[in-house]
């Protein structure tokens, strides 16, 4: 009987362990799979801190290289236009060992560093260094002949058109001048026609001292047609052949006539008037012509 209580109650107790056991080992178990992947997070965090370190010195290398090679692109640069700038500046028949001298002075002088870039985003990236070279100049554009030629003859046009109006400015070698006026009608404006009271000037003068060239053998006429084509005045005349003269109608669309019955053109020559037709006077150098309109006929 003592043996089958022993029995039982080791029984127990052993039934009762493994109960324990059962209740506790799901425990222990995650505490240990916990602590198992902690460890293995503090052995990989140093791998991953290596590997960007070796990332980060990596990039510093190429960064430092790639700023090696710009400021050898630089010198190389500077120095090229330095002795450029030496050879255009150097006058022509200068001493040789002077040139040379100069150019040594050149070559060996310190050129100045670009700044250096700087990326702080990502050390990986490279800057990509700026081109340097000699800029080309233009040069400046020769004018051509066919320009110059053109001057050239702009040139010679204007001289001939200065000598041209000096020629028209000169006095003339013979000349007579010439007037032509109406006065006496604005004295007696009852006798006017009326469809011509609104051609007489308000002074009675159409033609004021005009100048005219005259050659030999040209009359008071020719002098009063070259007048009024000078001018642009209106004359009319016509011809007899019994006096073997010019008769003059009308000037300015004034005629005879238009004014009472004895009225109508004259003409004097210094003052005096003469017993011939303005055709068949010939006048002379320095004549003063005045022809007017009279309401009354003059015999001389």
């Amino acid at each position: 009987m003592k043996l089958k209580r022993v029995r039982w109650i080791l029984l127990i107790v052993l039934s009762v362990c493994v109960l324990i056991a059962a209740y506790l080992y799901p425990h222990f178990a995650n505490k240990g799979s916990d602590e198992k992947q902690e460890a293995a997070v503090v052995t990989e965090a140093p791998a991953v801190e290596t590997s960007e370190s070796e990332d980060i010195s990596a990039g510093m290398d190429d960064a430092k290289a790639s700023e090696d090679s710009y400021e050898k692109n630089e010198k190389e640069a500077s120095s090229v236009e330095d002795a450029e700038e030496g050879k255009k500046d150097e006058p022509v028949g200068a001493n040789e060992p002077d040139k040379k001298k100069n150019d040594d002075e050149k070559s060996t002088a310190k050129p100045k560093k670009a700044a250096k870039p700087v990326n702080t985003d990502n050390p990986k990236a490279t800057p990509k260094p700026k081109k340097t070279g000699k800029t080309d100049k233009t040069p400046e554009p020769k004018k051509s002949s066919r320009t110059g030629k053109k001057e050239n003859d702009k040139k010679a046009g204007s001289s001939d058109k200065n000598e041209k109006e000096g020629e028209t400015q000169k006095p003339y070698e013979h000349s007579c001048t010439i007037a032509i006026e109406c006065s006496k009608i604005l004295s007696n404006p009852d006798k006017l026609a009326e469809n011509k009271k609104d051609i007489i000037p308000a002074d009675g003068v159409i033609l004021s001292t005009y100048e005219c060239e005259i050659k030999d053998g040209d009359s008071v006429f020719d002098v009063l047609k070259k007048a009024a084509a000078d001018n642009n005045i209106h004359m009319e005349y016509t011809y007899t052949p019994i006096y073997n003269s010019v008769y003059i109608e009308g000037i300015a669309n004034i005629y005879e006539f238009d004014c009472g019955e004895t009225s109508g053109w004259t003409y004097s020559v210094n003052g005096v008037i003469p017993g011939v037709g303005c055709s068949s006077y010939k006048v002379n150098d320095g004549d003063t012509i005045v022809f007017s309109y009279t309401t009354e006929v003059i015999i001389p």
